[in-house]
């Protein structure tokens, strides 16, 4: 796995805005829409972790279970089925928006160093 190198799986808007938080860090990105073909078939343990957002992961979240990649979903809400894929996965992790910069960057960094949050 590649020190501090992140995917980010999201439509554009969120996904540049999710780049520029993490970059000021000094975290490498990658942006990805989730929806390209041959997405879930990608190397996803080249990266250290995974960022995205809920709704938009919901067609390919449960795709990702059992990759060997830490997974953090920021979402506008919690629900049942977001809860119970990540409750069903030790390696994803939940916030729900809207999240300060401060914890957002705590929560990256320790996802990355593989510290317990």
């Amino acid at each position: 796995m590649t020190s501090k190198n992140i995917l980010i799986v999201d439509e554009q808007k969120f996904g540049k805005i999710c780049t520029a938080l993490v970059e000021l860090n000094g975290f490498d990105t990658e942006w990805a829409s989730g929806c390209e073909e041959g997405f879930c078939q990608r190397d996803f343990e080249k990266y250290s972790l995974v960022i995205t957002s809920y709704p938009y992961s919901q067609q390919f979240l449960p795709r990702l279970a059992g990759k060997q990649v830490s997974l953090l979903v920021l979402s506008d809400f919690a629900c049942e089925k977001l809860i119970q894929v990540v409750e069903e996965n030790a390696n994803f992790f939940c916030l729900v928006k809207p999240v300060d910069f401060a914890s957002f960057n705590h929560v990256v960094s320790n996802l990355i160093e593989d510290k317990v949050i």
